[in-house]
């Protein structure tokens, strides 16, 4: 299974250091940087036409983002044929994991509220991790972690969710 772990955002620098925004907590971006070779959602190839597969380094941490080193990356412009594209690592479980498209058009309750509360309309990546877009009974929108912290419950059948707000 193929786990988001952060978006290429920028260039940093002319040696081929780039800016990544991490998707997951400080610690477990840390650890996969580390331990696991990383790959792109992008089309972008080796010379024998194959997906390519990246080792990196962290250089720097700004509070926000990662600096890092690609390994074989030396300068700029092949720093800049790996931005605007998520990396991702192969784990064998993620125990958080929910598929925000199969919640799609499920009822929204929050544990702090009486009555439906809305609708999932959307979800996306958005750098802090996977969210889901729920379009409140009043209209306006709001955007919820989904992560088994978050949704305290699933209930396939009334297709109906139950989010606990921190």
């Amino acid at each position: 299974m193929k786990k988001a772990i952060g978006y290429i955002s920028y260039t940093h620098g002319l040696d081929g250091k780039i800016k990544i925004v991490p998707a997951v907590s400080r610690e477990e971006f840390e650890k996969h940087i580390s331990n696991d070779e990383i790959m792109l959602n992008g089309t972008i190839v080796d010379e024998d036409g194959v997906n390519r597969l990246l080792q990196m380094s962290i250089f720097a941490f700004n509070g926000k983002s990662f600096i890092c080193r690609v390994k074989g990356v030396n300068d700029i412009q092949n720093a800049t044929k790996l931005t605007k594209h998520e990396i991702f690592v192969n784990v064998s479980t993620d125990d958080d994991y929910i598929d925000p498209e199969f919640l799609l058009n499920f009822d929204v309750f929050i544990t702090t509220k009486k009555g439906k509360y809305g609708k999932i309309v959307d979800f996306g990546n958005y750098g802090s991790g996977n969210l889901i877009k729920v379009r409140t009974i009043e209209g306006r929108h709001e955007f919820y972690f989904c992560s088994k912290k978050s949704i305290v419950c699933i209930d396939e059948q009334e297709k109906s969710v139950i989010i606990k707000t921190f």
